[in-house]
């Protein structure tokens, strides 16, 4: 797939990220508190967001990953993200991620969005499955996960501690 859909959810557009999105995502990454969950550094310059947006838009082109900005519906600065990336070798199962910027938490805004991702996983790319191993003490996105249909499968040791694998597959 060489175009990223727009996609719609509930109080939120999913766009493809952009490169005017460095600066939001620079701030969404370099939060110390939420990269703690991640076991990737926080960011700590423009030019590391600048150079993963890079990575994502040739990401898009091979199926490697496909990574949406997500904004007001009306347009505006991207309040997070939510990413399918490290696909199976046959591409049927990919992992889910996603990240908000402080002031979108707890707003309830990515049940929908990972559950429009989810739907487009399974119906427009032909998945068999969507995993997320979130870290074991961020219980907000192990909640949202159950939230979601995604069903925990088991604890897994990680780079920053353990982590809960969970997996959602496609509806019956």
């Amino acid at each position: 797939m060489d175009i990223l859909p727009i996609l719609s959810a509930p109080a939120c557009l999913l766009r493809p990220l952009a490169l005017g999105d460095a600066g939001a995502l620079y701030a969404i990454r370099a939060d110390a508190d939420a990269a703690r969950f991640t076991g990737v550094p926080a960011y700590t310059n423009l030019a590391q967001a600048q150079a993963y947006i890079a990575r994502v838009m040739q990401g898009h082109l091979t199926g490697a990953c496909y990574f949406w900005a997500m904004a007001p519906p009306e347009g505006g600065e991207m309040l997070g993200g939510i990413c399918l990336w490290n696909p199976a070798a046959d591409k049927s199962t990919y992992d889910v991620g996603y990240e908000l910027a402080a002031a979108a938490r707890g707003r309830g805004l990515m049940t929908g969005v990972l559950q429009a991702v989810a739907r487009f996983a399974f119906e427009e790319l032909g998945m068999q499955a969507l995993l997320a191993d979130p870290h074991a003490d961020n219980t907000s996105s192990r909640r949202l996960l159950k939230r979601c249909g995604f069903a925990f499968v088991e604890q897994v040791p990680g780079q920053n501690g353990p982590h809960c694998l969970y997996r959602l597959a496609p509806p019956q």
